[in-house]
């Protein structure tokens, strides 16, 4: 895992040198609309469990929106946390699996 963080704060680096640190809006309630919503994102993850066809994909998409559709900074910022480890898990497993 630690080689991941490495790799992802070497990119933050990178970001930072080609456009300086940047301080835009979260979300929007346009971005919101133009979104899946956080209930059709778990509703989509029941049905591909149920279906046992669940992808990365699936998960990753129902932790964003719920992210995106979080009330406060506080559970935004925790949302966020679990996106951030989903994407590390989904890493982890194209490094195993080699795909």
């Amino acid at each position: 895992m630690e080689n991941i963080f490495q790799e992802i704060k070497q990119e933050r680096v990178k970001q930072d040198e080609k456009w300086n640190v940047q301080n835009h809006p979260i979300v929007n309630e346009e971005v919101i609309r133009g979104f899946i919503s956080e209930q059709s994102a778990k509703d989509w993850c029941d049905i591909a469990t149920q279906e046992k066809c669940l992808t990365w994909a699936h998960i990753l998409i129902e932790e964003v929106s719920e992210a995106l559709c979080a009330k406060n900074k506080k559970l935004m910022r925790e949302e966020l946390v679990q996106c951030a480890a989903v994407i590390v898990a989904m890493i982890e497993s194209l490094d195993r699996n080699g795909k």
